[in-house]
């Protein structure tokens, strides 16, 4: 790995409990600032692989074999509480369903805060809201201080939504797994989302994995593309190669079906 990999995944397997692979030979690598993007029907695994690359080992999902290195170092089997020190300032989620991101009998300036304290305790409370309301504010919330005094089922599935990604990148993570983030948010959110998520790593060097099935979107914001069917990478490149003259015959249904698919959004 050098010195820029940020997050190496090789020959990745991974199942839950006594039941078959999910994902199998997988390699991926997370490169400072760059955006990579994962496309796939639902079930093909993705899911499966963003826990992996978390430490989340929910449900009884196990790596059967393969590596995750993060900067060089094998975290395969690092313990929960190692795990947990990773993730915020060094490896953050934006989970698709959005109140999963929070605490429900919280007030969300109280999580904003807490998630940032939880790795630099020092940090005061002031600051973390002040850093949250400019990130609300780039994410178009007109009262960044109403959505903080709410409670996460307060806000709605769009403002959620936001509210999430915001406090994900709160702590200026190193690698940032994005799964699904745009899928309750109008086309303006979406592109506000696809901006913010660019200014991220170009500005702060974090490497972001965009996963999602709508594949107009991923082409807009990554320069390297995988896409996942039946647990593998059946194909990859620059999306300019992989979306448009796609190889792979799952890739070809793929981008066939999206005018399809996405209709009857633009009406």
């Amino acid at each position: 790995m050098s010195a820029k990999e940020v997050l190496e995944v090789a020959g990745l397997r991974a199942g839950y409990l006594t039941g078959p692979d999910i994902i199998t030979g997988i390699d991926l690598t997370l490169t400072a600032g760059e955006l990579v993007g994962i496309v796939g029907e639902s079930g093909g695994g993705k899911t499966t692989l963003l826990s992996a690359m978390l430490g989340i080992r929910h449900g009884g999902m196990e790596v059967r074999e393969g590596s995750i290195r993060y900067q060089g170092i094998d975290v395969t089997y690092a313990s929960a509480a190692d795990w947990r020190r990773l993730r915020g300032p060094e490896l953050a989620m934006i989970f698709q369903r959005p109140l999963a991101s929070f605490n429900p009998l919280i007030r969300v300036g109280r999580q904003f805060t807490e998630s940032v304290r939880l790795h630099t305790p020092k940090v005061s409370h002031r600051t973390c809201q002040s850093a949250a309301r400019a990130l609300l504010r780039r994410l178009r919330f007109d009262e960044p201080d109403a959505v903080l005094d709410s409670y996460p089922f307060e806000l709605s599935g769009g403002m959620a939504q936001r509210a999430a990604i915001a406090m994900a990148l709160l702590s200026e993570p190193r690698v940032l797994l994005a799964d699904e983030p745009t899928s309750a948010l109008d086309v303006r959110a979406q592109a506000e989302v696809l901006e913010l998520l660019g200014e991220t790593a170009s500005e702060f060097g974090t490497a972001v994995l965009f996963v999602s099935h709508q594949i107009s979107l991923v082409q807009r914001l990554v320069s390297h593309v995988h896409v996942l069917a039946r647990g593998r990478f059946v194909e990859s490149g620059s999306p300019e190669t992989v979306l448009v003259a796609p190889q792979h015959e799952y890739t070809r249904k793929l981008v066939t079906a999206v005018p399809r698919l996405e209709a009857p959004d633009a009406a």
